[in-house]
């Protein structure tokens, strides 16, 4: 039960800070801001999937 806990509160802060950053990260450059939220949409991906990834490892340690 606890890596369920853990996984919706990594999985929470997550989804609300990756898009944040990723668009603060790229307010200066000059590419437009589609191609910004899909490169966020692609970190997010990632991070979800290396969380979902820890913690079926975990559920099995």
């Amino acid at each position: 039960m606890l890596v369920f806990v853990l996984k919706t509160l990594f999985f929470a802060l997550a989804v609300s800070i990756i898009p944040m950053a990723s668009g603060l990260n790229n307010v200066d450059s000059d590419g437009s801001r589609e191609a910004a939220a899909l490169q966020g949409l692609v970190r997010m991906f990632g991070v979800l999937l290396m969380l979902e990834a820890v913690s079926l490892v975990g559920n099995y340690f």
